[in-house]
């Protein structure tokens, strides 16, 4: 696969969501000299009908479309309606899109999807014949891009009165699904959600995209956690069951104020709880729901009220797994508890940078193996 352009690379990538997009196919558009040609094309059902690129161009869609980040067309045929979404692209080579056409309205994961995609091409197509000597680093730096894309869309904590929050993302690879994200539901109530998604390629990126935007999308301050895990699940059952990737989420509902909380977890609840008054550290895998929803079958809440001096820790599955330098001791949940209790009276963003530098020490500082996340969230 010497020979493989930057474009051959991007579409071969999307074998892995062969039945997990519900459209029939996907097709990469650019413009140049003389109007839009296609690039690429990929068939995720080899009877869909089609709509022509001719027509789509007639329609006059592909000028209209420019200042949308996705654009929504109908279209009838003789094999019935064709829905067609359309994501421009914004790279050095000038116009183009990527277009989605179903035989139905593309739902909120598929849009992710796309605008993911958007965002990976934009500025890689100004080499229209892809030259071969450039097109793993053309790959990489598409890779670079996104990860740039990722970091900014992790919140800024700053403004939240009662809670000191900080968190940290040390990522091993340039493709992540992993991401935080954190906004309110009303005046009153804090959502912040963590989400560590297993494997480094485009199928796992795709994965976390999805999660992200049907997670906000969906989020309502009389939804609780358990359910809006169990809501999302729903709408994204074909991915959790097929791609490789598999995703831990927890999701944090916080009443700033009174220190109201709710949590819970698709799959491992990463999560320490310290309580300032009894001294006492929860370890929530530990407990009797921790292991309940450690095995994806139920949906269930853990509720409690956070005082001030309390302290809800995060952490990716990565952490716990960090190997000693000779391979042979995992640094655990016990090592973290004893960082945390080294750091109590420090501010949440001196206990993230204290489990790191406790992380990398315990590794030799030889690097990790897999992406590190913590979130860590004190009442004030």
């Amino acid at each position: 696969m010497g020979n493989e352009t930057f474009i051959d690379r991007f579409m071969r990538s999307l074998d892995s969501l062969r039945g997990i997009l519900s459209i029939g196919c996907l097709e990469l558009m650019v413009k140049e000299e003389g109007g839009y040609v296609s690039k690429s094309k990929k068939l995720f059902d080899e009877s869909f009908p089609t709509v022509a690129l001719a027509r789509m161009i007639d329609t006059g869609v592909l000028e209209t479309a420019k200042s949308s980040p996705v654009f929504d067309l109908k279209l009838s045929g003789p094999g019935g309606d064709v829905f067609c979404s359309l994501f421009p692209l914004a790279g050095e080579g000038g116009a183009g899109y990527i277009v989605m056409q179903g035989a139905s309205q593309l739902d909120p994961a598929g849009k992710a999807v796309g605008a993911f995609m958007a965002g990976l091409l934009a500025g890689q197509l100004d080499d229209p014949k892809g030259r071969p000597d450039t097109a793993g680093e053309k790959y990489r730096d598409g890779l670079l891009s996104t990860r740039e894309i990722q970091a900014k869309l992790f919140p800024r904590f700053a403004g939240v009165n009662g809670l000191d929050i900080a968190s940290v993302y040390l990522p091993v690879e340039l493709m992540s699904g992993d991401f935080i994200d954190a906004f309110y539901l009303d005046e009153n109530l804090y959502q912040i959600t963590g989400c560590d998604v297993t494997g480094y390629d485009a199928a796992s990126s795709y994965a976390g995209a999805a999660m992200r935007t049907l997670v906000k999308s969906l989020s309502s301050k009389k939804i609780v956690p358990s359910a809006l895990i169990e809501l999302t699940v729903s709408k994204l059952d074909r991915i959790l069951e097929e791609l490789h990737s598999l995703v831990y989420m927890t999701i944090f509902q916080i009443e700033p104020k009174t220190g109201k909380a709710r949590l819970s977890s698709l799959g491992r609840l990463n999560t320490i709880l310290y309580k300032a008054q009894k001294k006492n550290f929860i370890v929530l895998n530990e407990t009797s729901i921790g292991n309940d929803l450690a095995k994806r079958n139920v949906f269930k809440d853990i509720s409690f009220v956070i005082e001030p001096g309390d302290i809800l820790l995060f952490y990716s599955n990565g952490v716990s797994e960090v190997s000693s330098e000779n391979g042979r001791i995992a640094y655990g949940e016990s090592r973290i508890v004893e960082c945390l209790n080294e750091n109590l009276e420090e501010t949440s963003m001196d206990i993230v940078h204290a489990l790191i530098e406790s992380l990398s020490g315990f590794a030799n500082h030889s690097g990790f193996d897999y992406d590190v996340l913590f979130i860590s969230i004190r009442k004030t």
